[in-house]
């Protein structure tokens, strides 16, 4: 889920932060007391690094850092509208309007 939605773009900075912050503040201490109950029978196992592949601290980071912009790629994606027409959008990282239709 996070390769998918690490893709994704929130280009309102207070909108961006708030809802990365509300995914770690949901996710985090689940993880967390996750790990601290079950992460020593996890490590004993011999594929330990199949199941557990991130510390809790690892984990809110990559998630605050969700929905940033990454300069160099652009995002292609379509728009159904409501008379059946498809449009195909793309948003370009060197645009800061809305992405232009194609």
């Amino acid at each position: 889920m996070y390769q998918k939605q690490s893709n994704w773009v929130i280009s309102d900075k207070d909108l961006r932060e708030k809802t990365c912050h509300l995914v770690v503040q949901a996710i985090v201490p689940v993880y967390r007391s996750y790990m601290q109950n079950y992460g020593p029978l996890v490590e004993q196992d011999a594929s330990a690094s199949k199941y557990a592949k991130y510390t809790a601290q690892d984990l809110e980071k990559m998630l605050g850092s969700l929905f940033q912009h990454r300069p160099g790629k652009s995002r292609s994606f379509r728009v159904r509208h409501s008379n059946g027409k498809v449009n195909s959008m793309v948003s370009s990282p060197y645009r800061s309007s809305p992405p232009a239709v194609v």
